[in-house]
């Protein structure tokens, strides 16, 4: 691979909990992520603007962390790394920016090269243990178990109550305790994974329509919908 970025290669990894985008910024529009991005300029500085209730926040550097269900627009040159933190275990708020500043050019390298012999799962690992970030379970097995199930298999949860009552919880009881555990309410992180499952599907060849029912989508108009969303 060339070290020129207009040679990077599109990447996009998923291990199941953290997932990654790498290549030429596609955000044209407003961003809107279901779980916390960490958004890395690849040889240039990010220009981020946070779409909030009282004012707009401009911030510009290397790195920049988008909190779940946050509208934001980014601007940079050349290629851009998203990282998609796991729900459970990755504590993004604790990320020490100033640290990162002085890693940024080995934490740029890493990502341009991607992973070469290790698993995707472990790249990653390598990738956010550089920004600082690493991996603790939760104090809710019960939310635990729900989201593993879900990623496992996410069209089986059509409904909140098939989830809760994995959980051992009411359905109201379930949607609070999820939304505050993982940041985001359990529908809009169902869909999250589903689109997940329809990326592997894709990869692995079946068709638009095959991967959306497999997926839990009632159709590829359904999905199409869901994923421009």
């Amino acid at each position: 691979m060339s070290d020129s970025i207009d040679h990077l290669p599109t990447r996009i990894i998923l291990t199941g909990t953290r997932s990654a985008f790498i290549g030429s910024n596609l955000v044209s529009d407003g961003y809107h992520a279901a779980v916390a991005t960490i958004v890395i300029g690849l040889d240039a500085d990010i220009e981020l603007t946070r779409f909030e209730e009282q004012e707009d926040v401009n911030q510009t550097g290397p790195i920049s962390v988008i909190a779940p269900g946050t509208l934001c627009h980014f601007e940079t040159n050349g290629g851009i790394a998203l990282l998609f933190c796991d729900v459970l275990s990755d504590d993004y708020a604790e990320i020490d920016m100033r640290g990162i500043e002085g890693r940024i050019g080995a934490l740029r390298q890493l990502l341009q090269r991607g992973p070469t012999d290790e698993l995707p799962r472990d790249y990653l690992d390598q990738v956010f243990h550089l920004i600082g970030v690493d991996s603790e379970p939760i104090s809710r097995p019960d939310i635990a178990r729900v989201v593993a199930a879900i990623g496992k298999e996410p069209a089986n949860f059509a409904t909140v109550e098939s989830a809760a009552n994995l959980a051992g919880l009411s359905p109201t009881r379930f949607q609070h305790v999820f939304t505050q555990t993982v940041g985001m309410p359990f529908r809009r992180y169902r869909q999250w994974r589903r689109m997940g499952q329809v990326i592997r599907a894709l990869a692995d060849g079946e068709s638009l329509t095959q991967a959306a029912h497999a997926a839990g989508f009632a159709s590829s108009a359904h999905l199409s919908t869901a994923f421009k969303a």
